[in-house]
């Protein structure tokens, strides 16, 4: 106002009554430590604290292995950056992470993010069955022994 600059101040709050803003830094950030192509968001300066926070996810030491021109990761965090999940499976198609009975679901070609809900787990199961009979190559990880 007058040619000074004015704070923003977020007024909006999501469901969990955090601040919208918050929850897009987090889904930023998470998007980041994923390696996705694709994100809504755009990165325009990271504080150095941050940069090395995130730096420590897409280490050579948490690298697995590359699909598609694209470095894996044995952790990455929730889009809430709240809890931790290890690699699970890759496939020529899907990338899973687990924590315990929660799945993130990733296309393996562009890193997104497809689900981190029951349509995850089905995916998992669905590429567990597609990998049995050949329709889907599995890279990384083992085949649970029930399901």
């Amino acid at each position: 106002m007058n040619g000074k600059e004015i704070p923003y101040t977020p007024a909006g709050s999501a469901w969990n009554h955090k601040f919208q803003v918050d929850d897009m830094i987090n889904s930023a950030l998470a998007t980041a430590i994923w390696g996705a192509t694709e994100s809504v968001y755009r990165t325009l300066f990271l504080h150095k604290g941050l940069q090395e926070f995130i730096d420590g996810f897409r280490s050579e030491e948490n690298c697995v292995l590359s699909a598609s021109g694209l470095k894996i990761y044995k952790y990455i965090l929730s889009s809430d950056l709240s809890m931790q999940y290890q690699l699970d499976l890759v496939t020529d198609q899907y990338i899973y992470y687990s924590n315990e009975s929660l799945v993130y679901a990733f296309s393996t070609s562009d890193h997104n993010l497809l689900s981190d809900n029951e349509y995850a787990d089905i995916s998992y199961w669905n590429s567990v069955d597609a990998i049995k009979n050949g329709t889907e190559k599995l890279l990384w990880g083992e085949l649970p022994e029930n399901n």
